[in-house]
């Protein structure tokens, strides 16, 4: 038998790439044309914005097409331009219009090594055709002109502006210009009451972050955590501590991350990251440094201090929580397999530090109180016996040390103003149990040991399972997901400890 070719209906096609954004075609026009210009070096972008035959037309000054480029670039989904190095979508661009209705064209000059070309792509009836013209491009650079429809025309004349600043506003700050109809628009930064610029690296790879407080409220686009590729917007997230903020500072804390050396994990319309353990490890760390900036500008809420009853319940039950989660089925869910690192004071003679010798008494974070630091629950140095303490006319020389825990920490919070029961903590590597939520005083009325550990087990394990959903590449159903929390309420309470079963 004689092998044949797939057959491929490229509008369809075009159609399903135009489906995968949410925004409007004539914004994905725009997005896309920049994101183009800027993969090639272009420094400055000159749009014009054409009344009379409703067309968007990009002119930027990059280098250019070569006709080996050229002729690719009439083949969709076909690109000469790495995936993992841009932020256009490869092969597509401003291609994509010619999905959103019947009179869309795009003409493309370019002037490259091999001199100037031009095409011209349109529609007739459900084929996709282009022709080559003669060039009037007389200087390097390319240039797009789209037609639109009425509609998306009028929509993108009045929102332009807008619409750069949003995806584009971090690459204005650093210095590309984009001039619309010879007015350039200029970048949004609001005026600051406080900032950290400061980069930080995963596995050798290195991202700058910008931690801005501004002096009034923010959009509400504009606040949280923000990543960017090659200075374009992509993800914007609420970390699970914003409900800590203090209600002045909610709405005017941001940072923005600089997350170029992932971009080659963007998605096909890149608007978002795959969810990947490197991916995970950089969202940690940026809303770490955010969480620890916030801290040290005392921006977050002060919590009252827990019942003296609660943490030995709560002990226990991350006791056997810990079992659990070491099962191979549920290692999955613990955030911290690897482990947690934290200080202690040693005796060292050639330590820098002054100590003395006591009985107990270093605060171990994540069990009672605060988080870094308060009335933590005391230890007697890093296992049991005696602990060593810093103290400024001490009778021997001590250091600090590094010490691990490995597994599950809990940190009992009032926090009256924060709908949610519990979340975990990706700075202190615990879960947070508000014990402010309505059901946790409803439970704790009924002085109801019984009821008190299920209810503070069943926040515990929807908190960790909740988490890692929200990283899972392909996160499991609501059944699933209630099946999984049924089995391990069901383990902990017909086979945990004796201070835990029914």
């Amino acid at each position: 038998m004689t092998a044949m070719e797939l057959k491929v209906n490229l509008l369809h096609a075009l159609e399903d790439f135009l489906g995968m954004y949410e925004q409007q075609p004539s914004e994905v026009v725009l997005v896309e044309s920049i994101a183009n210009s800027i993969d090639i070096g272009a420094t400055q972008l000159n749009v014009y914005l054409d009344d009379h035959g409703n067309t968007y037309e990009l002119v930027d000054n990059g280098k250019g097409m070569d006709s080996n480029t050229f002729e690719n670039y009439h083949t969709i989904a076909l690109s000469s331009k790495d995936k993992s190095k841009g932020i256009g979508f490869a092969g597509v661009g401003a291609k994509i219009y010619l999905a959103s209705w019947e009179g869309a064209s795009v003409i493309t000059e370019t002037f490259g090594k091999d001199g100037p070309l031009k095409s011209v792509m349109y529609r007739e009836g459900n084929k996709l055709l282009y022709k080559k013209e003669i060039p009037t491009i007389t200087s390097q650079g390319t240039s797009y002109m789209v037609t639109l429809s009425p509609d998306d025309f009028k929509e993108l004349k009045d929102k332009i502006v807008d619409y750069i600043r949003y995806w584009y506003n971090w690459n204005l700050i650093k210095g590309l210009k984009i001039l619309v109809n010879d007015d350039e628009i200029k970048p949004w930064k609001p005026k600051l009451t406080a900032e950290k610029n400061d980069i930080f690296e995963i596995n050798r790879h290195r991202f700058p972050f910008h931690i801005w407080l501004a002096d009034e409220d923010l959009p509400n686009d504009m606040l949280n955590v923000l990543y960017l590729a090659y200075g374009k917007r992509v993800k914007c997230e609420i970390p699970d501590f914003f409900w800590d903020v203090k209600t002045e500072y909610k709405d005017r804390l941001i940072c923005i991350v600089e997350a170029d050396e992932i971009s080659d994990l963007l998605t096909s319309n890149k608007e978002d990251f795959r969810k990947t353990p490197l991916r995970n490890q950089v969202f940690t760390e940026a809303r770490r440094r955010l969480y620890l900036w916030a801290k040290e500008n005392n921006l977050l809420q002060e919590s009252e201090p827990v019942d003296e009853e609660n943490p030995i319940i709560e002990i226990d039950i991350t006791k056997e929580l810990n079992k659990i989660l070491d099962l191979p089925e549920f290692s999955w869910m613990n955030p911290w397999s690897e482990g947690f690192k934290g200080t202690t004071t040693i005796k060292d003679p050639k330590g820098e530090k002054y100590i003395e010798e006591g009985e107990g008494g270093q605060n171990t974070t994540g069990t009672k109180g605060g988080r870094d630091s308060g009335n933590g629950v005391t230890t007697a140095g890093p296992d049991s016996g005696p602990g060593y303490f810093e103290k400024e006319h001490g009778n021997m020389k001590g250091t600090e040390v590094i010490r691990k825990r490995k597994g599950l920490a809990i940190i009992p919070m009032y926090l009256e103003e924060d709908p949610r029961e519990g979340w975990v903590d990706v700075v202190n590597q615990a879960v947070v149990l508000n014990l402010s939520h309505p059901l946790a005083l409803k439970v704790d009325r009924t002085k109801d040991r019984r009821l008190l550990r299920y209810n503070v087990a069943r926040v515990i394990v929807s908190a960790l399972i909740q988490y890692a959903e929200s990283n899972a590449a392909e996160p499991r159903t609501a059944t699933e997901v209630f099946k999984i929390q049924s089995e391990i309420l069901t383990k902990l309470f017909t086979e945990g400890g004796s201070n835990l079963t029914f």
